[in-house]
């Protein structure tokens, strides 16, 4: 379970990933329309823009536990979900199957599942879609916010084969091999 101190860091970690992210598709945008990412917001265009945003960010977010929710199904569990703090400093929705053993695999493929399918389409959406623009900035908080389920994959991926993994909502319990 993330203590204050690992939350912290992940913080850190989700805010240098959004960074990168951002930059990333900031780039594809301006290659994939011809350079063209200037445009100007006042006024009341200014507020619907943020309200847009803060909505596609939020939809991400649901978005993203039902995609965990599937890929949970997909192995065998039965999804619930909620909301809570990390380490009493980080807000988050979750989806879990508490008490349903995983393997190693299959968890890391739950905890992979929404980053890849989220920025495979936001990826395309940008590219290729005219008003894709609007996804850059929510696709990148949203791969900035993928650092836990990043942080619980790579856990995970170290621990020795044959473990099981039950995905708690307080945190992982990693269960050895006799």
């Amino acid at each position: 379970m993330p203590d204050t101190r690992l939350s912290l860091a992940l913080n850190l970690g989700g805010i240098a990933l959004f960074v990168a992210s951002l930059i990333a598709l900031l780039v594809l945008h301006a290659a994939t329309h011809g350079g063209e990412t200037d445009f100007e917001l006042t006024g009341g265009d200014l507020i619907l823009a943020g309200i847009l945003t803060v909505a596609l960010v939020v939809a991400s977010m649901g978005i993203h536990e039902w995609i965990h929710g599937l890929a949970i199904r997909r192995a065998g569990g039965t999804p619930t979900y909620g909301a809570r703090l990390v380490g009493n400093v980080m807000p988050v929705l979750y989806c879990t199957a508490d008490g349903h053993l995983f393997t190693r695999t299959q968890f890391i493929g739950i905890a992979l599942a929404p980053l890849v399918v989220i920025s495979i389409v936001s990826t395309v959406l940008i590219a290729f879609v005219p008003y894709g623009g609007w996804l850059v900035l929510p696709a990148a908080l949203h791969t900035g916010g993928c650092i836990g389920d990043l942080a619980m994959a790579w856990k995970v991926l170290r621990a020795e084969p044959g473990t099981l993994v039950e995905d708690r909502i307080a945190g992982l319990r990693l269960h050895l091999p006799a």
